[in-house]
Formats: C-alpha cells, sequence, structure tokens
C-alpha cells in the first residue's frame, strides 16, 4: 500500500476512539460537520495529533512542496479517488442485491445470479481501470520530486498506455 502520509509503506492504523484535540483548536468538531463517519474521522485525528518524528515530518513536507508546485494536483487526485471510492461502494451495492435476490429466489435463480455477478463484477473492473488510467494521465507527465508522490506515480504509469 502507498501512502502520503507514512514514508513506510504500512499505514498506521486510526484509534479505536477519536482522540480530542486541544480545545482552541476544536478541530474534532469542526471535523465532525465535515466528516460525520466515525472511521475516517479517528483516523484524521489520529493523524493529526500524532507528533511525527523527523523523517515523516520531512516525507509530508516534500509531498506538501509537490502539491504547492502543482497547484490543481491535489483536487485532480481527490476527484479522482474519490471515484474510485464511489465504484467500490456501488460494487459492494450491487452485489448485495444480487445475494438478497438469489436468497429470495432459490436455486432457480442461481445461473442468473452468477451471471449478474459476473457482469458487475467485469463493468466495476471496467471503471476502476479507467480511473486508473485517467490518474497516470495525471501524474506521468509531471516532474515530481516528493517519495511519496513518485512512488503513487511509477504505481500509475503502467496504467497510462492501458486504454
Amino acid at each position: 500500500m502507498t501512502s502520503i502520509l507514512y514514508p513506510t509503506t504500512e499505514c498506521k492504523q486510526a484509534s479505536k476512539n477519536p482522540i480530542g484535540l486541544s480545545g482552541a483548536y476544536m478541530l474534532d468538531e469542526a471535523f465532525l460537520r465535515i466528516c460525520p463517519d466515525t472511521k475516517k474521522r479517528a483516523y484524521f485525528l489520529n493523524v493529526v495529533s500524532e507528533s511525527p518524528n523527523a523523517l515523516t515530518a520531512t516525507y509530508r513536507t516534500e509531498i506538501l512542496h509537490d502539491f504547492n508546485q502543482e497547484k490543481n494536483l491535489n483536487g485532480k487526485l481527490q476527484t479522482l479517488f474519490q471515484k474510485l471510492n464511489e465504484i467500490l461502494l456501488d460494487f459492494e451495492d450491487g452485489r448485495k442485491r444480487i445475494f438478497t435476490f438469489d436468497d429470495k429466489k432459490g436455486s432457480d435463480s442461481s445461473i442468473f445470479a452468477s451471471s449478474s455477478r459476473l457482469n458487475i463484477t467485469a463493468l466495476t473492473l471496467e471503471q476502476l481501470l479507467s480511473v486508473l488510467h485517467d490518474i497516470s494521465a495525471i501524474l506521468t507527465p509531471l516532474k515530481l520530486r516528493s517519495d511519496g508522490l513518485c512512488v503513487l506515480q511509477r504505481r500509475a504509469e503502467v496504467f497510462y498506455n492501458s486504454k
């Protein structure tokens, strides 16, 4: 897994309980309004409240420098990664609907259900590859310097000529 928060390939896990930050910042309350998802909020608060070591701070600074040099990169990547997330959520929702249908109809519909699952999987794969291609099209021509974004760029480069 690639992370733009941590210099190693293993991301830290969010704590199980949200971390309360200083009352002066009130980041936890502000973020509650922005993102009601408790897991994402806990992860955000964990990252913000931790005191990173010098290596992690330098790693993040380099990535922020790349984002500063490429003004639209952060927004474009955010949009594309949000699309990836939506595709995966739609996939899970579609699979759940098929399983529910299969459970209600019994064994007569097993061929239909299997066919539908394969169709949903193929469509999802096509959509994922399209978004990965778009990510690679954004990253490949850039002159990035940070280790985190360069790793992401190298991994996405495979999809650049795939369409």
